[in-house]
């Protein structure tokens, strides 16, 4: 794995290598990925606190979604974020006074990755798009974020939570293991061609 992770590196730093590789991907694109086990324990994230005073969390309405898509850090458009609202996926955030500064998405329903799809029993919940806007980052935002939405996910009975989590993505990695998020099942995704795809399993933890 770290070999992995050192011939990531010198691609990206490398102009001609990263210009190589995004050819190669026409042909064979292959992503490394975990699902992830989150809030093993209730005393997950009990220690993490916010570095920001008078804020506080709760699910954002229908009304809010136009606000969080309008910002130029926010790919989606407030389509598809209230298309989300409608399939009964729920949208949890951190209000600092009224201004949204972090926000979290969760489905009841399936994973919906773009990299694994599958269907969710009534006590699971897939956690997802995970983001904190830049003039509040470096506050510890996302990991108190993420415990709170344990907390409610939990009084609303469901009591086991999964997310997805690229293999190069580090800073992702780093977030979850401030909440003890462990990795549960270790897969590629391979897609040739950009047409043919299949997702093998590499490893179960």
């Amino acid at each position: 794995m770290p070999f992995l992770n050192r011939l990531a590196q010198t691609v990206h730093q490398n102009q001609f290598l990263q210009r190589l590789y995004d050819m190669s991907k026409i042909i064979i694109d292959v992503d490394p990925f975990y699902i992830v086990r989150e809030g093993l324990s209730v005393e997950d994230g009990i220690n993490v606190k916010p570095k920001l005073d008078f804020c506080n969390v709760c699910f954002l309405k229908p009304s809010e979604m136009k606000v969080i898509s309008s910002s130029p850090e926010v790919p989606q458009t407030e389509d598809v974020f209230l298309k989300r609202l409608s399939d009964g996926c729920l949208c949890i955030g951190i209000k600092h006074y009224d201004e949204i500064a972090a926000y979290m998405w969760c489905n009841l329903k399936e994973c919906d990755s773009k990299l694994i799809r599958f269907n969710l029993s009534e006590d699971k919940a897939y956690l997802m798009d995970a983001r904190t806007f830049s003039s509040y980052r470096g506050k510890n935002l996302a990991p108190y974020l993420r415990a709170q939405l344990y907390k409610h996910l939990r009084q609303m009975g469901r009591t086991k939570f999964i997310s997805i989590t690229s293999y190069l993505n580090t800073s992702s990695i780093r977030f979850k293991k401030k909440l003890n998020a462990k990795p549960y099942k270790f897969y590629a995704r391979i897609k040739l061609f950009l047409k043919f795809e299949c997702v093998i399993p590499l490893k179960s933890f």
